[in-house]
């Protein structure tokens, strides 16, 4: 992502809001490069569109195979071979009829290296082109940027202490808990968003097929799966009850407005059967109070100002009784409301990250009288 926006001065996933910009990076393709830099080698484009490759299959498996196509890429301009860096959209990969992607490019081409262009380092090569092609600079200085942390990473786990012969292996062991246990739950990488209940006996998590999403519930002791929400639309957010007898969810309701899709909060049984909206307008992150007698969550709307405007907002678990504790205008966004354990608070994230600027921020937000108070004086990229 970071060589994609050094080069078309765009980032790839762009969107006005997080929630939105996750959507938009598990779910759109980037534009190709060539679209905002039309001169840009298409070997280059091909590299950066696979390491952006939506199926985890099609991206580099590793740093050192991606190192290895930008080290021929770099062999391949000092041999002037032009065909390599034409301008112009590459499609990295064709689509045969079972849907699977196969590259295009044979794989034999990176299994050797040229002998003659060992007599000079892929780096004196880069700082050479920057001198002659100051145009070209960008695309080099790409290179040189992939190059460097490629070598940086491969050193580091090659170099490592547990990779180191006779290097002691260290363990933990929680004291009177039982170790750690990892298990896939599911294998179809169709699974976006997931919620545990608070007994530890179900799993929910979504499935997106055709770009419809739907909710499944996994029984953990009898491994059995449930579909209790069947794929209609986009979901965004996950949420149990505190009883264990309702699942929450955030899902469109409708077509894009100013911002975005609609989005509205749903409560399903376990037992599945028909949904109940609960209120219109969610921004996507929702809490339930300790006792389920309420909810909070954040609404986002264009004011007459035409500014983003955010409002922390609490109902009564049917929908009734709305109220607004806070609202602010960016770029003191509200986000991530979470319920304290007494339900005499909201904590939530205030601020935000335009710009790679690190400013967000920790508020915690009283119910009886909305007053704001920072938690703490540290700032974040980004809490989640």
């Amino acid at each position: 992502m970071v060589i994609y926006e050094m080069l078309a001065g765009k980032r790839p996933f762009a969107a006005p809001t997080y929630s939105d910009t996750i959507v938009s990076i598990l779910e759109r393709e980037p534009a190709p490069l060539s679209r905002y830099v039309p001169e840009i080698p298409a070997e280059l484009e091909r590299i950066v569109m696979k390491a952006l490759a939506k199926d985890a299959k099609g991206r580099y498996q590793t740093i050192k195979e991606m190192a290895i196509d930008l080290r021929e890429l770099t062999f391949a301009a000092k041999a002037d071979r032009p065909e390599q860096f034409a301008p112009g959209r590459y499609r990295a990969y064709d689509s045969p009829p079972d849907g699977q992607h196969v590259e295009t490019r044979e794989a034999s081409a990176r299994s050797s290296t040229p002998e003659d262009a060992r007599s000079t380092s892929s780096v004196e090569y880069i700082v050479s082109e920057i001198k002659r092609h100051k145009r070209g600079a960008g695309f080099v200085g790409a290179l040189l940027v992939l190059l460097v942390g490629g070598a940086s990473y491969e050193g580091y786990r090659l170099l490592r202490p547990a990779n180191l012969i006779g290097a002691p292996v260290r363990t933990s062991k929680a004291i009177g808990k039982s170790p750690l246990k990892l298990e896939t739950l599911t294998a179809t990488g169709q699974s976006r968003q997931v919620a545990i209940s608070p007994d530890g006996n179900y799993v929910a998590y979504t499935r997106t097929v055709q770009g419809t999403t739907g909710i499944w519930l996994r029984q953990l002791t009898t491994n059995t799966n449930l579909e209790i929400v069947p794929p209609r639309s986009s979901i965004y957010t996950l949420g149990f009850a505190s009883s264990g007898q309702y699942l929450y969810f955030v899902k469109s309701d409708g077509p894009t407005g100013p911002l975005r899709d609609r989005r509205g909060l749903y409560r399903v049984s376990l037992l599945g059967g028909v949904s109940t909206k609960i209120v219109d307008d969610v921004e996507g992150h929702f809490s339930i109070s300790a006792d389920d007698n309420r909810i909070a969550f954040i609404r986002q709307v264009i004011n007459r100002d035409g500014q983003r405007e955010y409002s922390l907002i609490i109902i009564n678990s049917d929908g009734a009784g709305e109220r607004k504790l806070l609202v602010e205008t960016h770029p003191n966004d509200l986000n991530l409301p979470i319920w304290s354990p007494d339900g005499g608070a909201i904590i939530c994230a205030y601020g935000n990250s335009d710009g790679g600027s690190q400013t967000v921020g920790i508020v915690e937000v009283t119910i009886g009288d909305g007053i704001k108070k920072e938690l703490s004086p540290d700032r974040f990229f980004h809490i989640n």
